[in-house]
């Protein structure tokens, strides 16, 4: 039966693999074929692509609640100013 590596592992393989920029002596180190490291790059860079995805759609909600709250803000500064002055003129 096949070893099953933990994701710590995985990552501290691929890790290495970028490290020395040779995937056949990686494989060899650890036992494993280049298709299974192979395979494990295609998969991080699968859920890498997914979590930017995620990532530019939070930063969008963000960027679209910032604007919104400084608008509010604005609107608030503007009507501290407008009470001011009527408490001067009183």
């Amino acid at each position: 039966m096949a070893r099953r590596y933990s994701k710590e592992e995985k990552e501290e393989i691929m890790q290495e693999v970028k490290l020395v920029k040779n995937r056949r002596a990686v494989a060899a180190k650890y036992g494993l074929a280049e298709s299974t490291i192979r395979g494990w790059e295609k998969k991080l860079t699968q859920e890498t692509k997914g979590s930017q995805k995620d990532l530019n759609k939070i930063n969008k909600a963000l960027e679209t609640e910032n604007k919104a709250l400084k608008e509010i803000s604005a609107e608030k500064d503007l009507e501290i100013k407008i009470l001011k002055d009527m408490l001067k003129k009183m």
